[in-house]
C-alpha cells in the first residue's frame, strides 16, 4: 500500500466540467472542484461561502435591473418590471429606483414612474448613460432619453435630434454702394444665412435665408450689412454666404451685426443640414453606445448593420453640412458577407462593435485620431457572435456571450495582432451553463467577479482576473429561488450587487450584504431574503416584520448564535429562544465543496480504478466557524473549533490550521467535502490529504 501526501493551495481553476475529470495533465486540474455550491472561489485561491442576499422590495411582476451612476455618491439601480402581469392587454413597464441598500420612496410610497415600453420588450432594450441622462434604444421605438433630476424625479422623452441652441431669425441684409452708371456690371444677388453657436461649441441649423441685390463685380465701396435677433445662449454666430450656387463660410460675429465688404468665402465649410435618421417605425434603432463625445446607433429592422453617430459633442443633433465636416454626423454601412444585427456597443482602445455573426473595431483607421465622416472604418476582428446580454469590461478585457448566449469568450487588445484576440472562458465549466445567460453584472470590488442569471433561473459566478490566467465558476442555490436579473454598482468604496429573484410566486429585490463584520461574528449576514435588528440596548425575542416569509422555514443568526427550526407565522412575526440585540433572519442555504480526485504518482503507475482512503484532512482556514468535512455528504465530521473566550459570549472567528479525522471509506475517487450549513462566514485557503492507495 502507498501512501501519498496531497497539497491543494488553491481553487483558482473553481468547477471543472466532468469532461475534464480524465485531464490530470492540465495545469489548471490541480487547482479545480467537483462542485462548489454557494461558495465565491477569490482570485488570491481561497474559497469563501457567498454573503447572504438583504429584502429590498416587492415586485407584482417580473423585471430587468439597469445601474445608473450619476456621481461618486449618487448612484441608482433602476428596475423596470411589469405591474400587473395577469393584465393580458397591452400596457406598459414601470420603474423604480433602489440607492443605498433601499428603495426610493416619495410621501411614503415607493416612486413608481411609468415607462414607454412594454413588459415583453424589456430584454431587447440597450442603454448608454452621460452624466445624469441615459439614452435608450429598442427597435419597436424610437430613440429615448431617461433624464434624472433628483433621487425621485425622473423623466423618460423622445430624442428631437435637433440641436440645442436655436436657429437665429430676422435675418436681415442690406446692400449698400453697388450704384453703376456706365452700367458695366451685371446685376446678381446673394444671399444669407446665420447660424448661433453656444459655449460649448454647439452650432445650431442656419437661419432663413436673406437675399441682396449686388453686381457681379463689388465696387470698391460696396457692402452688405447683416442684422439678425440675439439667441439665447449664444457665445457667438457664423456666418454664410452664397452666391455661386453654394453657402460658403463668411466668417464669425460676436454681435448680431456682421459686414460683408466682398469677402471669399471659404468653400469647404457650409452649414448644417438638419435630419433625422429614425422617422418612423423599422427605422429605430435597436443599439447605442457612446464614443469619442458621439452618441452611436446601430441596427434598424431596415438596416440591421448601420450605424449612426451623432455631431462631436452634440449627441441630440445628427445634421450634417455640405461639403461635410469633421465633426458632422455620421452614416456609415458595415461591409461584411453576412447580413450581421448590431447588437452592442463598447468602447474601449476603441469602439467594439459586436454583431450577431462577428465582432468589429470601429475606429478612425491609421491616418487620424479621431473618427469623422471620411476616416470611419470597421475592421473585423472574429466571427463569434454576440447575444443580446450586453458584454462587460474587466480592465482592459471584455467578456461577452456568444450569440447561443450559453458560451463565454473573452477579448482583449493584442499589440503583436494590432486587434482584438481572445478565449472561450467557459469550456472547463461548460456543463454549469445549461441555459442561456439572461443576465449578468460585474463586481470589481472586492473579489472581481462576474455574476450570471440563466435563463433556468440558475445563478453562477465567475471570477475573472485575466493578468493572473484565473477564471473560476461556482454555482448557487437559495431556497428554490429563481435569479432572473443581476445588476452591480458602486455604493460608497465597494461595487454591491442587487438581485431580482422569483420565490414562491413573487418577486423580490434582493440586496447582497458585505461580508463586513470585522471580528463581530454577530454581525454576519448569511441568509437569504432577510431582515436584520440591532439594538444592543433593547434585545428582543419576538421579531416581527417578516410578512414576505410567512409560513417559511428560517434560520437565524442571535447574537452570534445560531438558532434553527424556526417557522415565520402567519402575521410574519417570529419568537426566538432568547432574546437578543443583534439579529439576521432569513431563508437558510448551504455552501458545499467537493473537491477532484488528485492525480497520484507510485511507482507502480497511474491509480486509475485503485481503491483509496484518506483518514486525516488538513484544513487551513480564515475568519471561520461552523465548518463539516468528510469523504462524501453523507458523511461529514464537525470541526471542533477553540470554544469561546468568556461563557456567554459569541466565539470568535478561527484563523489557523485544522485536522480533521474523517470516517474511513475506501473508494476509487480521494475527493473531499467541506460543508457550511449554518449563517456564519467559512473560508477555506488550502487542503491537504493523506491518500493510501490499495
Amino acid at each position: 500500500m502507498a501512501t501519498v501526501r496531497k497539497y491543494q493551495n488553491n481553487f483558482t481553476t473553481g468547477v471543472i466540467s466532468p469532461g475534464v475529470y480524465a485531464r490530470v495533465d492540465l495545469s489548471k486540474y490541480s487547482s479545480g472542484c467537483k462542485r462548489i455550491v454557494n461558495g465565491i472561489v477569490h482570485a488570491h485561491g481561497g474559497i469563501s461561502n457567498r454573503p447572504g442576499t438583504y429584502l429590498v422590495d416587492t415586485l407584482p411582476g417580473p423585471g430587468i435591473l439597469f445601474p445608473f451612476t450619476y456621481s461618486v455618491t449618487q448612484t441608482y439601480v433602476l428596475v423596470f418590471y411589469d405591474p400587473d402581469p395577469a393584465d393580458t392587454a397591452a400596457h406598459y413597464a414601470k420603474m423604480r429606483i433602489y440607492k443605498d441598500g433601499g428603495v426610493v420612496v416619495s410621501e411614503g410610497a415607493p416612486v413608481a414612474i411609468t415607462t414607454p415600453y412594454l413588459p415583453a420588450e424589456l430584454p431587447k432594450l440597450k442603454f448608454a448613460q452621460s452624466a445624469d441622462t441615459m439614452f435608450l434604444a429598442h427597435p419597436a421605438h424610437p430613440p429615448m432619453k431617461l433624464v434624472r433630476s433628483s433621487h425621485t424625479s425622473w423623466t423618460f422623452s423622445g430624442i428631437d435630434f435637433y440641436p440645442s441652441i436655436a436657429a437665429p431669425t430676422n435675418l436681415v441684409a442690406t446692400a449698400s454702394g453697388f450704384e453703376d452708371p456706365s452700367d458695366t456690371y451685371a446685376e446678381t444677388t446673394c444671399s444669407y444665412k446665420v447660424a448661433a453657436v453656444n459655449e460649448r461649441g454647439v452650432e445650431s441649423v442656419p437661419s432663413a435665408a436673406a437675399t441682396a441685390n449686388t453686381l457681379s463685380t463689388w465696387p470698391a465701396k460696396a457692402q452688405v450689412v447683416l442684422t439678425w435677433s440675439a439667441v439665447t445662449g449664444a457665445d457667438h454666430y457664423e456666418v454664410y454666404k452664397n452666391e455661386r450656387g453654394y453657402y460658403a463660410w463668411l466668417g464669425s460675429a460676436e454681435t448680431t451685426t456682421f459686414t460683408d465688404n466682398c469677402i471669399e468665402g471659404d468653400s469647404g465649410t457650409g452649414p448644417k443640414e438638419n435630419r433625422n435618421p429614425f422617422p418612423s417605425p423599422g427605422s429605430y434603432p435597436g443599439a447605442v453606445g457612446i464614443y469619442q463625445q458621439r452618441l452611436v446607433f446601430g441596427r434598424s429592422d431596415l438596416e440591421p448593420h448601420t450605424v449612426w453617430m451623432s455631431e462631436t459633442g452634440a449627441f441630440d443633433s445628427m445634421a450634417v453640412s455640405n461639403p461635410l465636416r469633421d465633426d458632422s454626423a455620421i452614416t456609415a454601412t458595415v461591409d461584411s458577407r453576412q447580413m450581421n444585427e448590431i447588437r452592442h456597443f463598447l468602447p474601449l482602445r476603441d469602439m467594439l462593435m459586436f454583431t450577431s455573426g462577428a465582432e468589429f473595431r470601429l475606429s478612425a483607421g491609421r491616418n487620424s485620431d479621431a473618427v469623422t465622416p471620411t476616416t470611419v472604418t470597421f475592421n473585423l476582428q472574429s466571427y463569434w457572435g454576440c447575444s443580446h446580454v450586453p458584454p462587460i469590461v474587466s480592465g482592459n478585457s471584455v467578456v461577452f456571450a456568444e450569440n447561443s448566449g450559453k458560451v463565454i469568450r473573452d477579448l482583449r487588445y493584442q499589440l503583436t495582432d494590432d486587434g482584438y484576440t481572445g478565449d472561450e472562458v467557459s469550456i472547463l465549466a461548460e456543463n454549469l451553463i445549461d441555459s442561456p445567460v439572461a443576465d449578468w453584472a460585474y463586481q470589481q470590488s472586492p473579489w472581481s467577479t462576474v455574476w450570471v442569471c440563466l435563463e433556468s433561473g440558475k445563478l453562477l459566478t465567475f471570477t475573472y482576473m485575466r493578468e493572473q490566467e484565473i477564471w473560476a465558476w461556482s454555482e448557487h442555490e437559495s431556497s428554490g429561488g429563481k435569479f432572473r436579473s443581476v445588476s452591480v454598482i458602486r455604493e460608497g468604496e465597494q461595487d454591491n450587487a442587487y438581485f431580482l429573484v422569483e420565490r414562491f410566486g413573487r418577486f423580490f429585490v434582493e440586496y447582497q450584504k458585505r461580508r463586513e463584520y470585522g471580528d463581530r461574528i454577530e454581525d454576519a449576514f448569511f441568509v437569504d431574503c432577510g431582515l436584520a435588528y440591532q439594538d444592543a440596548e433593547h434585545p428582543v425575542s419576538h421579531v416581527t416584520g417578516l410578512d414576505h416569509l410567512a409560513g417559511k422555514a428560517v434560520v437565524a443568526l442571535a447574537d452570534g448564535s445560531v438558532v434553527r427550526g424556526l417557522t415565520v407565522a402567519a402575521d410574519g412575526s417570529l419568537d426566538l429562544p432568547n432574546a437578543a440585540g443583534t439579529i439576521a433572519v432569513g431563508l437558510g442555504y448551504r455552501t458545499l465543496v467537493e473537491t477532484l480526485d488528485p492525480e497520484v504518482k507510485t511507482q507502480e503507475g497511474p491509480t486509475v480504478g485503485l481503491k483509496k482512503n484518506i483518514p486525516t484532512v488538513t484544513l487551513q482556514l480564515r475568519e471561520t466557524r461552523g465548518l463539516k468535512v468528510g469523504p462524501e455528504e453523507g458523511q461529514l465530521t464537525e470541526v471542533k473549533f477553540p470554544p469561546p473566550k468568556e461563557w456567554g459570549k459569541a466565539p470568535d472567528l478561527f484563523s489557523g490550521v485544522v485536522n480533521v479525522a474523517v470516517p474511513g471509506n475506501h473508494r476509487e475517487e480521494a475527493t473531499i467535502v467541506f460543508e457550511q450549513s449554518d449563517p456564519l462566514p467559512m473560508t477555506v485557503l488550502a487542503l491537504a490529504t493523506t491518500v493510501s492507495v490499495g
